[in-house]
């Protein structure tokens, strides 16, 4: 039997989780008392399964059950690394994913540039390069006496 349905099927679990990963993110987003308990349950759950699957990898894989020339036990290999694919091997995936989609959404809020309001919310504004540089421009502009441009 090949593993390419098995590999399609992984891939479909991957992309549903994500999906639903994003949802939840972005529902959670809109609610300002679930934004903290948001940021620290992502980068604790990150942090937790980044060290958990590289130590499962390195020591399970790697040196109980296989070294570099040979499999030492092969139903127990094949055992584990279907379960650590499917358990996980898909957390660690999504939550790899996730972070690299929230560096970028906050990437491009950091590097996109709006004169006319601040991109990011309340003190965060000041992060916003775009913004700040703005606003100091209106100051020097108002410093030498001429009326800041006002947008009606």
């Amino acid at each position: 039997m090949s593993y390419v349905p098995f590999y399609i099927v992984n891939v479909l679990i991957a992309y549903v989780l994500l999906a639903v990963l994003v949802f939840a993110v972005l529902f959670t987003f809109l609610f300002a008392p679930l934004r903290q308990i948001l940021v620290t349950f992502a980068l604790s759950s990150t942090f937790l399964a980044t060290v958990l699957a590289y130590v499962i990898r390195t020591v399970l894989f790697n040196h109980w059950l296989a070294n570099a020339s040979r499999i030492k036990f092969p139903r127990l290999f094949l055992f584990a690394d279907l379960t650590y694919s499917f358990t996980i091997g898909i957390l660690a995936g999504l939550l790899h994913a996730a972070t690299r989609v929230m560096l970028g959404v906050v990437w491009s809020a950091l590097s996109c540039m709006r004169l006319d309001q601040p991109l990011l919310p309340g003190p965060l504004s000041a992060l916003d390069s775009g913004w700040t540089t703005h606003g100091a421009l209106m100051k020097t502009v108002y410093a030498y006496g001429e009326a800041p441009a006002v947008k009606r």
